[in-house]
């Protein structure tokens, strides 16, 4: 297998209709511009058979999966009860399955995800380093500006000195390509990515958010705090300061801190002209010939209303 596609799912037990209708919008965006390419969904949850099919019938395998709380449980016996609520770690505890099909290139793609081009462009263009990505926005690559609560990267360096590693420069994890065999090196890294969650959750959990917090925190964060009593003091002690006022994005920085711990990679940015993110789909000022774009799951209905348009010219 030369270039796969990779998307992760797992639908929480009551509503989320938004996450199977991306998913698919996605897909069959990429579709449209390659009918070739291999793509593989992995999935911890069950789902609809109506859906199943419609996948398959653009050719992807749909990989099912134990369920999410259980693969968790695989790598944090206690933790995994408080984790399992924060929706987005699965997505990067695939890499095992991934080194199976022995790809030469790698593209994890999230749900919230559009093409308007060929999927090939990037893989072509983008060959030599080991992680390419966009940067997070916030951080001090991002043409937005640095902005410290969405990610104080003095913090990070912090932490990353203490844990006497260097974490990886703060990218978004929306559209991210992975070459020369890294996902193999992460496949044995899973557990160390849970303990570096879980370290982040412990803290999350001893320090509430600021009420003016725009994020919000999730349901395990909260369940930990209220079982704060029920914690062992090394547990307590190995507890990372977490260098942001979004707690959504913490699967993000358990990511860069676990590829902290691989030395000599190389990252690059995707430019701007092959990978949008969030609104710049449709900014002026930003290219129009992007491949494909990140919009973030809030600015679904902007980019629904955006593809309604643009198939009326």
């Amino acid at each position: 297998m030369r270039r796969l596609c990779c998307y992760s799912l797992s639908l929480p037990k009551v509503g989320s209709p938004d996450l199977l209708t991306q998913l698919s919008t996605s897909v069959d965006s990429l579709r449209s511009f390659n009918s070739d390419v291999n793509i593989v969904l992995f999935a911890y949850s069950d789902l609809p058979m109506d859906f199943t099919n419609f996948l398959k019938g653009l050719g992807v395998q749909v990989w099912q999966l134990e369920p999410y709380a259980s693969r968790l449980a695989r790598h944090h016996s206690n933790g995994w009860r408080y984790l399992s609520h924060y929706p987005l770690l699965h997505k990067y505890l695939n890499f095992t399955e991934i080194s199976s099909l022995d790809p030469e290139q790698v593209l994890l793609l999230d749900c919230d995800t559009y093409f308007q081009d060929d999927v090939v462009r990037l893989f072509e263009k983008y060959v030599g380093p080991d992680l390419i990505a966009r940067e997070e926005v916030g951080s001090r690559r991002s043409h937005y500006g640095y902005d410290p609560k969405m990610i104080d990267e003095d913090v990070l360096a912090r932490i990353g000195v203490e844990s006497g590693i260097s974490p990886a420069p703060p990218f978004n994890c929306g559209v991210v390509l992975l070459n020369n065999g890294l996902w193999q090196k992460l496949a044995g890294l899973s557990s160390l990515f849970v303990q570096y969650a879980w370290r982040f959750f412990v803290s999350m959990a001893a320090n509430p958010p600021n009420s003016s917090s725009e994020s919000g925190e999730g349901v395990g964060i909260k369940n930990l705090r209220e079982r704060w009593l029920s914690l062992g003091p090394a547990e307590k002690f190995l507890a990372l300061d977490y260098p942001s006022t979004n707690r959504w994005i913490m699967d993000e920085v358990t990511l860069w801190m676990t590829i902290g711990h691989l030395a000599r990679l190389n990252f690059a940015d995707f430019e701007r002209s092959d990978v949008a993110q969030n609104g710049e789909f449709d900014c002026a000022e930003h290219s129009p010939t992007w491949v494909v774009c990140h919009y973030f799951s809030q600015g679904f209905a902007r980019m629904q209303n955006w593809v309604r348009q643009k198939s009326r010219i």
